[in-house]
């Protein structure tokens, strides 16, 4: 019997469908860039229920005659490609010819075209890949493609989504990566009848930057330029006073193209080692000017992802152009002193100030720092035993040396502190119970349209948390009290840093561990400073404190807080057994 068979035309539709149409923001970005492809300045994307519902995408671009039309719901037809070799020398967005009909095996679609000069337009129907009605209509020139029910035919890559708000999200940081790789066309975007994106056409980058992300952003960007060969870079990163705690707000496009790159990644990280703190990240715009026959768009079905013919070229020219802009050599740094190291020291009189800003009273400074010991098992007993922890002394300020009974017990100290911090919050979640302080003054952040539709739908969380957190305004937000726990935590770079890790965390772990949870992990990193030599009475504090928690062997990302040297393993490792 034979076992290899022809997979039906309506399988290999939905399996080709499953490579380009991985959510509704996959279909956004494919139909923006059809439009950007055929010579549209101005983009209009509207999407309801997450784009489940519906997504709507409609440009002034150059239309299609009917025969185009047609063509364009049939597989492997592509106006931008006609042989192989074209496949090493892509100069448009998209050149698969799989988009369209595979985003209309997986929906109802209608799309409606025109060419200028032509009498009538023409409207086609599709249903689940099958072209239904086929009719010329009264239309303005360009194209528009309505997107129903996005996955009817396929449940479980539906039941797989996101979140409405959480899609919402996706989508405008679709458009948003959209809208800075092209400035000179405007874009709109509105989600369930609310405008959340309106960026008019301008003429520089740095103009797009602001009308997406803030001028307080863009105000806050450094000029970044440089050419290795035929390779010419342009673009924008921040310094020590504007950073985020993900990589969420890092933006590469190649020749006009957003995508996703790790040799980009790590370029900037070269680029900042020994200038930015530790664990921050800039934000950076990267816009990249090869020859297209030195880079392959075609690695990925989604058109995510780049190779570089010279990678190590490309990685030198943003590692010399971004460290260079932030006053460094443009080599990598093992270590060394930050020329900015006066913007992230901190304070050495042993106070912060509370509520940031300098708008609450000075308060002895919490005793955190970091750096993380190896687990050698849970062979602490903190019950009856705990009062006998006495703190003898401190390592390199980074670890607590305590002695008990049983013999010797290393504390460390950043990961003890966050372990404290996070049950007080979590502790306000569950239980109501913990102290909240107010700002005297509240603090205004302005969000992109993506964190803004995130934050509609976690607000609540973030509440419940003890963060008080309310709409002010169009994409902003106003910060009016947090955990008296926290202490000196920056509030816009906690709203900033919690919605970056939301972002970046996905469905998976968010259902796994709770969307409270990860806000929580996030507030009270955030919270826990560098280290810090303590005196014995705030080590014993802070020892009472971790010996108190529900679960005091590891921090909240699961690192260990201690471990026991006995007495027995020190008399061996002195030979006096």
């Amino acid at each position: 019997m034979a076992r290899i068979k022809l997979l039906p035309e309506s399988v290999a539709n939905k399996i080709a469908a499953g490579e380009v149409v991985e959510r509704p923001a996959s279909v956004v970005k494919e139909l923006i860039e059809n439009s950007i492809d055929a010579g549209a300045t101005e983009i209009w994307v509207e999407v309801r229920k997450g784009g489940v519902s519906l997504v709507r995408v409609r440009d002034n671009g150059c239309g299609m005659g009917r025969e185009d039309a047609l063509l364009a719901l049939a597989r492997h037809s592509t106006s931008k490609i006609s042989e192989a070799s074209d496949l090493f020398c892509i100069r448009t967005m998209g050149f698969r010819g799989e988009a369209i009909p595979s985003i209309a095996a997986v929906s109802r679609m209608e799309l409606t075209t025109k060419e200028p000069g032509a009498l009538s337009g023409t409207r086609i129907s599709a249903e689940g890949g099958k072209v239904g009605d086929v009719r010329d209509v009264g239309a303005p020139d360009g194209t528009e493609v309505v997107v129903r029910d996005l996955f009817f035919n396929t449940p479980v890559r539906r039941k797989f989504l996101r979140s409405e708000r959480a899609e919402t999200s996706q989508i405008a940081s679709t458009v948003i990566s959209e809208a800075l790789s092209m400035p000179r066309i405007g874009f709109t975007l509105i989600a369930d009848g609310e405008e959340l994106i309106k960026a008019p056409a301008v003429e520089k980058s740095l103009d797009r930057i602001s009308s997406l992300l803030g001028p307080e952003i863009a105000k806050g960007l450094l000029i970044c330029e440089g050419k290795r060969g035929a390779i010419s870079l342009a673009g924008f990163i921040s310094g020590p006073e504007l950073t985020r705690g993900t990589r969420a707000d890092q933006h590469f496009f190649v020749n006009g193209r957003a995508v996703q790159d790790k040799i980009l990644s790590f370029a900037i990280a070269d680029a900042c080692s020994g200038i930015l703190p530790a664990k921050r990240h800039p934000v950076a715009f990267v816009f990249l000017e090869i020859d297209p026959s030195e880079v392959d768009v075609n690695v990925h079905p989604a058109k995510r992802e780049v190779r570089f013919r010279d990678a190590s070229l490309v990685r030198d020219l943003v590692r010399s152009a971004l460290s260079g802009a932030l006053g460094g050599s443009g080599m990598f740094r093992e270590s060394g002193v930050s020329p900015f190291a006066d913007a992230v020291r901190e304070p050495e009189d042993g106070y912060q100030t509370k509520g940031g800003g300098g708008v609450f009273e000075r308060a002895p400074i919490a005793p955190p720092t970091v750096g993380y010991l190896p687990w050698e098992g849970s062979d602490v007993l903190l019950d009856e035993k705990a009062d006998r922890f006495r703190p003898i002394g401190q390592i390199r300020n980074l670890y607590i040396i305590c002695e008990d009974a049983e013999g010797m017990v290393v504390v460390d100290q950043h990961a003890a502190h966050e372990r404290i911090l996070f049950e007080k919050v979590m502790a306000i979640h569950e239980k109501g119970k913990g102290e909240l302080q107010s700002l005297l003054l509240p603090v205004s952040v302005s969000l992109s349209a993506a964190e803004a539709a995130l934050m509609d739908g976690y607000r609540e969380t973030f509440r419940s948390l003890g963060l008080g957190v309310e709409a002010f305004g169009k994409n902003a937000v106003k910060v009016d009290h947090l955990p008296a726990c926290l202490g000196d935590v920056n509030p816009e770079r906690l709203v900033r840093d919690v919605l970056g890790e939301l972002m970046e965390e996905g469905r998976g772990r968010a259902v796994r561990d709770g969307i409270a949870e990860i806000v929580a992990r996030k507030v009270c990193h955030a919270a826990v400073k560098r280290r810090d030599s303590l005196n014995a009475e705030q080590m014993q504090k802070l020892i009472d404190d971790l010996l108190k928690c529900v679960t005091p062997y590891t921090c909240p990302h699961g690192r260990p807080t201690m471990f026991r040297m006995s007495k027995a393993e020190l008399d061996k490792k002195f030979g006096r057994t």
